[in-house]
């Protein structure tokens, strides 16, 4: 796998809000291991700890390769399929949800028109029909599913 990719995947979540500069350190370190001569920009996100979000996803942006829009936003959505799994956290991932959909290539109309209907769905139930809260909820789950493929990418 390109690890441009992966790069942006993480600097997609990293700039969401729900992906912190920790996790991005760990599977930066991570290759770094795997690697016999890392590049310079993998192992320059690697070494401040204390960086601020905004300045590791600049760094992100900076590593060198091939970059295949459409998956990393899948391995995102994965992401978020594992957070949500793992928090139960549906309102922020319906917002992070949201605010992801800028960042979806335009070849993939249909996936932005999911995430439009879905995050609607959830918003609507929460603020004026909480009886269909656990539906929307649960379509929100069904629909993040389809992308658990793609956290194999990922290390856990």
């Amino acid at each position: 796998m390109e690890i441009k990719i992966i790069a942006e995947a993480y600097r997609l979540a990293l700039s969401l809000g729900f992906c912190r500069v920790e996790d991005v350190i760990k599977w930066v370190d991570n290759q770094i291991e795997k690697m016999e001569k890392p590049p310079y920009e993998i192992i320059d996100i690697s070494l401040p700890t204390h960086d601020k979000p905004v300045d590791v996803c600049l760094k992100l942006l900076l590593v060198k390769g091939d970059i295949d829009e459409e998956l990393s936003i899948k391995i995102t959505l994965g992401l978020l399929q594992r957070y949500l799994n793992e928090t139960e956290d549906y309102k922020n991932v319906s917002i992070w949800l949201y605010e992801l959909y800028v960042h979806i290539p335009k070849n993939c109309d249909l996936l932005v028109e999911e995430i439009v209907y879905i995050t609607s769905a959830v918003e609507f139930a929460e603020e004026h029909d909480p009886g269909r809260l656990s539906e929307a909820v649960n379509e929100l789950k069904i629909f993040l599913s389809q992308f658990q493929k793609f956290t194999n990418f990922i290390p856990s």
